[in-house]
This record gives structure tokens, C-alpha cells and sequence, in this order.
């Protein structure tokens, strides 16, 4: 997803501004753990939600937040986030740095999983000129061995 930036409000001074890039998984990870009631919207990590007729029960914000996160987490379960996990990630990672791309590009590899050079141009600028063939098959390949490719509707079927 898009990074995680904190922009000051009108009469607010931002001292330290906070921004992440996250990838489509670790999105889902956490919207899964909010829709599944084991993180809270209200204060981090939770080992039980709170009933809904509680006095404890969430403000309409709060709800509406979960709301959010429940329509985040499908439309992610649809992309090859849900099928990948922090080792294939971090194993990708590591294998693709003699390739000297940006982060950014990294995380869009991640996040959208091409299977090939025409999908792959859009996601590493000057792709033809940064890299030789070789080096884009070799990118490609990378990406079919250490990310999980998502089961296909005919799969999921079965």
C-alpha cells in the first residue's frame, strides 16, 4: 500500500513527521488481526474485544474504523499478499539487492508479483536501461521462486 504519512493539522506543528512504507502484507496482517478482534483500534493489542452492548462498547468512530479495515482485508485477500509471509519477504528482499533497486520498486515487486517484463516495466523505472535481459530474467525468476504465487480461481475450487 501506499506509505503511512502524518501531516500536521491547521495551528498543529508536526516535530517529527512519521512515514512508513508498508507492504500489501504487512496491511493485511495487521487489518486481519483488527477484523479477527485481536488488535484494537482503541489502544493496540487485545486479547478480547469488549461485548458489544458493554459499557466498554467501541465509539461509532472506532466502529467505523473496523468497518475500514474489514473492506481493506478483502479486497487484499484477493492480491498475492495473502498467500506470502514475513520469510519469503525478507528472503526476497535480501536477493534482490545486487540489483540496486529502490525501495519503493522492491515494495511494488512485493506487492503486485509480475510474472513478466511487461507487467515488471511499469513497477522499476528504466527497467531496459538499468538492467540487461539476462538480469531482467534473472529478476523474474527471483520473483517466481521466493514469492508465493496466489492460487487461481480454478484452484481455489477444487
Amino acid at each position: 500500500m501506499a506509505a503511512a504519512q502524518h501531516k500536521p493539522t491547521a495551528g498543529s506543528v508536526c516535530l517529527e513527521p512519521i512515514t512508513a512504507l508498508l507492504s500489501n502484507y504487512e496491511v493485511y496482517t495487521i487489518v486481519s488481526a483488527v477484523t479477527n478482534g485481536t488488535w484494537s483500534l482503541a489502544g493496540g493489542s487485545s486479547a478480547q474485544p469488549a461485548p458489544a452492548g458493554s459499557a466498554s462498547a467501541q465509539p461509532t468512530h472506532i466502529q467505523a474504523l473496523h468497518t475500514i479495515a474489514y473492506e481493506v482485508r478483502q479486497y487484499l485477500a484477493e492480491t498475492p499478499c495473502h498467500v506470502q509471509n514475513k520469510q519469503s519477504i525478507e528472503a526476497f528482499v535480501k536477493a534482490v539487492q545486487p540489483f540496486q533497486l529502490t525501495k519503493g520498486e522492491i515494495l511494488q515487486l512485493i506487492n503486485l508479483r509480475p510474472a513478466t517484463l511487461p507487467a515488471m516495466t511499469p513497477l522499476v523505472e528504466e527497467i531496459e536501461e538499468r538492467l540487461t535481459e539476462d538480469r531482467i530474467n534473472q529478476l523474474l525468476e527471483l520473483i517466481q521462486q521466493l514469492l508465493p504465487e496466489p492460487p487461481t480461481d480454478a484452484m481455489e475450487m477444487e
